[in-house]
């Protein structure tokens, strides 16, 4: 008959410590953060950045081409530095656009400062780089077809 109390005691003896705990106490615990200022390259939504145009060697002014490069930064916050990298461009400035062997010259440039697009509380702020690309009249050393160079672009904030 012993044996059969203990676990009626052990159970009556660790509800009573159960309910003697004490109820929660909080602890405030501060959370902070800083939002610090970033912006992304928006790509397949507005101009293309590619800059795409028609030449003539036998046109009499130069022929420029255009493109943009959109940026979206944090609310009220904005991109401060862009520039291409002219690590491949030739000492006089300009970039050979090439076709297998034959070249195109063009003289790449972009706007000094962005154009603000406004801002909003869902997109941020957004602001473009107007991109342009210009050949010279009378390259006649160029042949018929399609001329290509990768160039990057590249924006700071």
């Amino acid at each position: 008959m012993r044996l059969m109390t203990l676990p009626l005691l052990l159970s009556a003896a660790l509800l009573s410590v159960a309910t003697a705990a004490t109820a929660a106490t909080p602890a405030s615990v501060a959370v902070n953060a800083t939002v610090e200022d970033a912006c992304e390259i928006i790509l397949g939504l507005g101009p293309s950045q590619n800059i795409e145009f028609d030449y003539q060697a036998a046109a009499t002014l130069s022929t420029t081409g255009t493109g943009a490069v959109l940026v979206r930064c944090n609310l009220d916050s904005g991109p401060f530095l862009a520039y291409w990298d002219d690590t491949q461009w030739n000492p006089n400035g300009s970039v050979d656009l090439m076709n297998g062997s034959n070249k195109l010259n063009v003289v790449l440039s972009a706007d000094a400062d962005p154009t603000f697009l406004g801002s909003d509380s869902i997109m941020g702020s957004g602001y473009v780089y107007n991109l342009m690309a210009t050949a010279a009249a009378g390259q006649w050393t160029a042949p018929t077809g399609s001329y290509t160079k990768v160039v990057d672009f590249y924006v700071g904030w």
